[in-house]
């Protein structure tokens, strides 16, 4: 006992001229967690310490090589690295303190989550995911204890701390008594350590952490970590629904996928399988029949509604065409997943901005702003943005996101092929949400403002200034989109 409070003290004076060591938070197989005060920003954060053991296997250089590329990653749905570092031999790395807790926390009380809400869960992680592999990121551990809420946003925590355990020499690991994931979320391969593993094996964990918000339970339990990797190994875990009955099937056949032994029966990617999660219950505590936009609907009620409206520019749009072109775009308002309320609007004033600027652009059709808000609307919370854009006749779409993590506000802008699902390219600003006109002047000095989508001649370009009567607030907010 006076080993750990002597190594704690040691701790607290190696980091005492940055960070404020309050106490201790939780303690994991490769990490202990403190709860620190930030002293620069002066704000809380989780300072996490690798294990002494695992730090002398590792090393520091391959640690901080390794939280780099976490830190690298600019995701909405990740939760970012603010700093990391080696102090008197302690490895440590500093994240931004997420008030909600974790999704294993909210189990443990709940058991059970809403359909609705699991599948939302569900859907951000593996957009998370899909963004990591696109830069050749695996997270080798999703977990709910990696897994953080902040409101209704979740956030996928521990970044390139497992990629940095994988790359230790395995005799090393095994004299350290550290294994590279968690038994109950751990695919056979890398369960059966088959060497290098790929976006498949974060979607089969991916699937045991659906499977347990929905069940109350992992796929695999057992007496031992021994005896639920076996179950990983060569038993098919009961179907979601005898736990859990009113599931609905398409769900259990796609977490059925998911969890398929062998990976080429998955789901090839993550962002494949977060496209199917949406049948079941919404989050509001809707039925899928209230979002279904049927073809009769698109193919005349929403070109009678435009033509009403004046809206629609073009004087035939392919509505209901199973393969859209892709120079014709539809954006939907940015969905704001923070605690304030007077940033509801900023999603339909942004989505406005961005489809005025693509209109200015040669070789690009896009569909109105005040006719896709509408359609939209009448579908209520929970609507399949990507059914809807091939349904609308839109071959590329855009949406994006509003949110906060501790101080800091990010607007995000995703630009999607309809047909496939495929995110073509991520636009993200971060700033702290109480300098919004700092961030504003950081942005300004930027020379390059236009972004590409990167097939034929398609370009995501902001040509728009802001219209005059929107000045303060939202003219300021206005600016994060175009970087």
């Amino acid at each position: 006992m006076a080993s750990n409070q002597d190594a704690e003290e040691r701790l607290r004076a190696a980091l005492a001229d940055h960070y404020r060591i309050q106490a201790e938070i939780g303690s994991g197989g490769t990490a202990t967690a403190y709860l620190a005060e930030d002293l620069k920003h002066h704000r809380r954060v989780p300072v996490k310490v690798l294990r002494p053991e695992l730090a002398d296997a590792l090393g520091a250089e391959r640690f901080l090589r390794e939280i780099d590329v976490a830190a690298n990653l600019t995701h909405p749905h990740i939760l970012p690295v603010f700093d990391s570092g080696e102090a008197d031999g302690f490895l440590y790395y500093v994240m931004p303190y997420v008030p909600g807790g974790s999704l294993k926390e909210r189990l443990a009380k709940e058991r059970q989550l809403p359909v609705g809400v699991a599948l939302s869960i569900a859907r951000e992680m593996a957009d998370a995911l899909a963004h990591a592999h696109e830069q050749g990121v695996i997270h080798r551990d999703v977990k709910p204890g990696n897994i953080l809420l902040a409101g209704d946003h979740a956030l996928l925590a521990d970044f390139g701390v497992a990629r940095a355990v994988a790359e230790v020499d395995e005799t090393r690991l095994t004299q350290t008594g550290i294994s590279v994931g968690t038994p109950a979320y751990m695919s056979p391969e890398q369960a059966a350590a088959e060497g290098k593993l790929d976006a498949r094996s974060d979607v089969y964990a991916l699937g045991c952490v659906l499977y347990e918000m929905l069940a109350g339970q992992p796929p695999f339990t057992g007496p031992t970590g021994e005896s639920v990797v076996r179950q990983h190994l060569t038993a098919e875990p009961a179907a979601v629904t005898q736990l859990r009955p009113s599931v609905s099937s398409e769900i259990t056949r796609t977490i059925t996928r998911a969890l398929a032994k062998n990976p080429a029966d998955r789901f090839g990617s993550a962002s494949a399988f977060g496209n199917q999660l949406v049948d079941g219950e919404t989050p509001g505590g809707g039925t899928p029949g209230h979002r279904q936009w049927t073809k009769a609907v698109v193919g005349g009620g929403a070109v009678a509604l435009a033509l009403a409206a004046g809206a629609l520019l073009v004087s035939q749009w392919p509505f209901g065409d199973p393969n859209p072109p892709e120079d014709h775009l539809a954006v939907f308002p940015l969905e704001n997943r923070t605690s304030d309320p007077e940033l509801d609007d900023l999603g339909s004033y942004a989505a406005s901005w961005i489809t005025a600027g693509l209109t200015r652009t040669d070789g690009v059709r896009v569909l109105d702003a005040q006719l896709v808000d509408q359609v939209l609307s009448s579908q209520g919370a929970g609507a399949n943005l990507k059914r809807l854009a091939l349904e609308l006749g839109v071959g590329t779409f855009l949406t994006g996101e509003i949110t906060s993590i501790g101080d800091t506000m990010a607007l995000g802008v995703r630009i999607s092929r309809t047909t496939s699902g495929e995110q073509i390219q991520w636009v993200e600003v971060r700033g702290p949400a109480g300098q919004v006109r700092t961030v504003v002047d950081d942005l300004q000095k930027r020379e390059n403002r236009s972004q590409g989508i990167t097939k034929g001649t398609l370009a995501f370009q902001a040509a728009v200034p802001a219209p005059p009567e929107l000045d303060g607030f939202f003219y300021l907010r206005r600016d994060f989109l175009w970087i």
